[in-house]
C-alpha cells in the first residue's frame, strides 16, 4: 500500500493538451499517383511556410512559402506529375514554431 501526503498533480491528455501550434497530417492518399492532399491544422493565424524535398535533400516545390493563414484546418493539393517515382519529404514551417516534417511516396 502507498500514501502520499503531497499535493495532488494531474496530467491532461488528448488534443488540447500542451502548446501545439500546428499539425501536419500524413498526405492521403500514400502512396499517390500523381497528386496528393496533405493537411494541416493551425491553432493561431501565422506565417507557414510548406516546402517538398526530395531524398537527397533538394526543394523541388514550395506549395506555401511564407503564406499567412488564419487559424483552422487547411488543405494543399500536390501534384507530382513530371517528378520521378520516389520518396519525397514535405516540411511545415510555421512562425518559429518546430519544423515537422513527414515522409510520401510517389508511385508511376
Amino acid at each position: 500500500m502507498y500514501r502520499s501526503t503531497g499535493p495532488l498533480t494531474w496530467v491532461r491528455s488528448g488534443p488540447e493538451a500542451g502548446p501545439e501550434v500546428f499539425r501536419l497530417e500524413q498526405n492521403y492518399p500514400n502512396p499517390f499517383n500523381p497528386t496528393t492532399t496533405i493537411r494541416l491544422t493551425i491553432r493561431k493565424s501565422g506565417r507557414v511556410s510548406l516546402r517538398i524535398y526530395d531524398v537527397l535533400g533538394a526543394e523541388v516545390d514550395a506549395p506555401l512559402s511564407e503564406v499567412e493563414l488564419r487559424e483552422g484546418d487547411h488543405a494543399v493539393r500536390w501534384d507530382g506529375a513530371g517528378r520521378a517515382s520516389g520518396v519525397y519529404l514535405y516540411r511545415l514551417e510555421f512562425d518559429g514554431a518546430p519544423i515537422a516534417t513527414r515522409l510520401m511516396l510517389l508511385v508511376k
